[in-house]
Protein backbone atom coordinates (compact mmCIF):
# COMPACT_ATOMS: atom_id res chain seq x y z
CA UNK A 1 0.00 0.00 0.00
CA UNK A 2 2.74 2.28 0.57
CA UNK A 3 3.59 2.56 -3.16
CA UNK A 4 0.41 3.62 -3.98
CA UNK A 5 0.14 6.27 -1.28
CA UNK A 6 3.76 7.76 -2.89
CA UNK A 7 1.57 7.39 -6.13
CA UNK A 8 -1.12 9.66 -4.55
CA UNK A 9 1.45 11.77 -3.28
CA UNK A 10 2.57 12.14 -6.28
CA UNK A 11 -0.66 13.02 -8.14
CA UNK A 12 -0.63 9.67 -10.32
CA UNK A 13 -4.25 8.38 -10.72
CA UNK A 14 -4.92 5.64 -8.48
CA UNK A 15 -8.45 4.10 -8.23
CA UNK A 16 -9.96 4.19 -4.35
CA UNK A 17 -12.22 1.57 -5.44
CA UNK A 18 -9.73 -0.81 -5.96
CA UNK A 19 -7.79 -0.32 -2.81
CA UNK A 20 -10.18 -1.35 0.04
CA UNK A 21 -10.21 2.55 0.86
CA UNK A 22 -14.16 3.29 1.53
CA UNK A 23 -15.65 7.29 1.88
CA UNK A 24 -16.32 6.27 5.06
CA UNK A 25 -12.80 5.32 6.63
CA UNK A 26 -11.51 8.00 4.95
CA UNK A 27 -13.82 10.52 6.55
CA UNK A 28 -12.82 8.93 9.90
CA UNK A 29 -9.21 9.30 9.53
CA UNK A 30 -9.79 13.15 8.15
CA UNK A 31 -11.52 13.14 11.97
CA UNK A 32 -8.85 11.79 13.31
CA UNK A 33 -6.66 14.55 11.86
CA UNK A 34 -9.04 17.35 12.82
CA UNK A 35 -9.34 16.18 16.20
CA UNK A 36 -7.44 18.40 18.98
CA UNK A 37 -4.96 15.66 19.60
CA UNK A 38 -3.25 15.50 16.47
CA UNK A 39 -4.81 19.10 14.95
CA UNK A 40 -4.09 18.70 11.16
CA UNK A 41 -0.40 17.69 11.41
CA UNK A 42 0.07 14.42 8.97
CA UNK A 43 3.69 14.51 9.75
CA UNK A 44 3.45 10.88 12.04
CA UNK A 45 0.84 8.51 11.27
CA UNK A 46 0.60 6.75 14.88
CA UNK A 47 -1.19 9.72 16.40
CA UNK A 48 -3.36 9.73 13.61
CA UNK A 49 -3.97 5.82 14.08
CA UNK A 50 -4.18 6.55 17.76
CA UNK A 51 -7.08 8.61 17.35
CA UNK A 52 -9.00 6.71 14.71
CA UNK A 53 -8.35 3.48 16.72
CA UNK A 54 -10.08 5.23 19.62
CA UNK A 55 -12.74 6.95 18.15
CA UNK A 56 -13.97 4.88 15.79
CA UNK A 57 -13.83 1.43 17.81
CA UNK A 58 -12.14 -0.76 15.32
CA UNK A 59 -7.89 -0.56 14.19
CA UNK A 60 -7.00 0.25 10.57
CA UNK A 61 -4.53 -1.05 9.07
CA UNK A 62 -1.44 0.90 8.35
CA UNK A 63 -1.28 0.51 4.37
CA UNK A 64 -5.42 1.94 4.13
CA UNK A 65 -4.04 4.96 6.83
CA UNK A 66 -1.13 5.64 4.98
CA UNK A 67 -3.42 5.90 1.81
CA UNK A 68 -6.15 7.62 3.41
CA UNK A 69 -3.66 10.42 4.60
CA UNK A 70 -2.34 10.96 1.33
CA UNK A 71 -5.45 11.44 -0.46
CA UNK A 72 -6.29 13.95 1.87
CA UNK A 73 -3.04 15.83 1.44
CA UNK A 74 -3.57 15.46 -2.14
CA UNK A 75 -6.90 17.36 -2.05
CA UNK A 76 -6.30 19.65 0.56
CA UNK A 77 -2.54 20.12 0.12
CA UNK A 78 -0.22 20.21 3.09
CA UNK A 79 2.32 23.38 4.25
CA UNK A 80 4.51 22.27 7.29
CA UNK A 81 3.04 19.03 7.45
CA UNK A 82 -0.30 20.24 8.17
CA UNK A 83 -3.57 20.04 5.85
CA UNK A 84 -4.52 23.30 4.58
CA UNK A 85 -8.05 23.26 5.29
CA UNK A 86 -10.12 26.03 6.22
CA UNK A 87 -11.27 25.82 9.60
CA UNK A 88 -14.37 25.02 8.20
CA UNK A 89 -13.28 22.53 6.39
CA UNK A 90 -11.79 21.25 9.63
CA UNK A 91 -14.91 21.61 11.66
CA UNK A 92 -16.90 19.64 9.02
CA UNK A 93 -14.51 16.96 8.85
CA UNK A 94 -15.18 16.20 12.97
CA UNK A 95 -18.35 15.99 12.17
CA UNK A 96 -18.75 14.30 8.83
CA UNK A 97 -19.41 10.83 7.74
CA UNK A 98 -18.01 11.32 4.19
CA UNK A 99 -17.56 13.24 1.53
CA UNK A 100 -15.20 15.72 2.35
CA UNK A 101 -14.40 18.27 -0.46
CA UNK A 102 -11.93 21.27 -0.19
CA UNK A 103 -13.21 24.48 -0.84
CA UNK A 104 -9.97 26.79 -1.48
CA UNK A 105 -7.63 27.31 -4.54
CA UNK A 106 -4.14 25.91 -5.14
CA UNK A 107 -4.00 22.55 -4.23
CA UNK A 108 -2.46 19.79 -5.44
CA UNK A 109 -5.43 18.56 -6.95
CA UNK A 110 -6.21 21.63 -8.93
CA UNK A 111 -3.34 20.81 -10.80
CA UNK A 112 -3.48 17.19 -11.68
CA UNK A 113 -2.53 16.23 -15.10
CA UNK A 114 -4.39 13.89 -16.62
CA UNK A 115 -3.23 10.51 -17.23
CA UNK A 116 -2.60 10.80 -21.21
CA UNK A 117 -1.34 14.23 -20.52
CA UNK A 118 1.85 13.55 -18.17
CA UNK A 119 2.42 10.50 -20.46
CA UNK A 120 2.69 12.88 -23.23
CA UNK A 121 4.79 15.49 -21.37
CA UNK A 122 7.04 12.55 -20.23
CA UNK A 123 7.70 11.00 -23.53
CA UNK A 124 8.28 14.42 -25.26
CA UNK A 125 11.25 15.00 -22.00
CA UNK A 126 12.25 11.58 -23.25
CA UNK A 127 12.83 12.70 -27.17
CA UNK A 128 14.67 15.81 -25.86
CA UNK A 129 16.62 13.66 -23.72
CA UNK A 130 17.56 11.03 -26.53
CA UNK A 131 17.99 14.21 -28.92
CA UNK A 132 20.48 15.57 -26.90
CA UNK A 133 22.61 12.61 -26.37
CA UNK A 134 22.60 11.38 -29.95
CA UNK A 135 23.88 14.95 -30.90
CA UNK A 136 26.30 15.10 -28.57
CA UNK A 137 27.59 11.49 -28.91
CA UNK A 138 27.82 12.43 -33.34
CA UNK A 139 29.84 15.13 -32.42
CA UNK A 140 32.25 12.92 -30.32
CA UNK A 141 35.21 11.51 -32.08
CA UNK A 142 34.98 7.56 -33.26
CA UNK A 143 37.28 6.76 -29.99
CA UNK A 144 34.99 8.46 -27.83
CA UNK A 145 32.10 6.84 -29.11
CA UNK A 146 33.64 3.43 -28.81
CA UNK A 147 34.22 4.01 -25.15
CA UNK A 148 30.49 5.14 -24.37
CA UNK A 149 29.37 1.90 -26.31
CA UNK A 150 32.05 0.00 -24.00
CA UNK A 151 30.42 1.79 -20.78
CA UNK A 152 26.90 1.15 -21.57
CA UNK A 153 27.41 -3.15 -22.43
CA UNK A 154 29.34 -2.76 -19.09
CA UNK A 155 26.33 -1.26 -17.46
CA UNK A 156 23.54 -3.46 -16.93
CA UNK A 157 20.82 -0.77 -17.31
CA UNK A 158 21.73 -0.88 -21.07
CA UNK A 159 22.03 -5.21 -21.59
Amino acid sequence: MSHLSEAVKQGLPVDKAKTGLSEEIEAAVARAIASDAVSSDVLRLAPIKGQYDAKEGTEIEWGILRLAVSFLMLRFGVQENKLQWSDEERRKALHSTSDLQPSGEGTIADEEETKDEKLSRLEGEARGSLKRMLSSTSRQSPQAREDIKKKMKKNSLFR
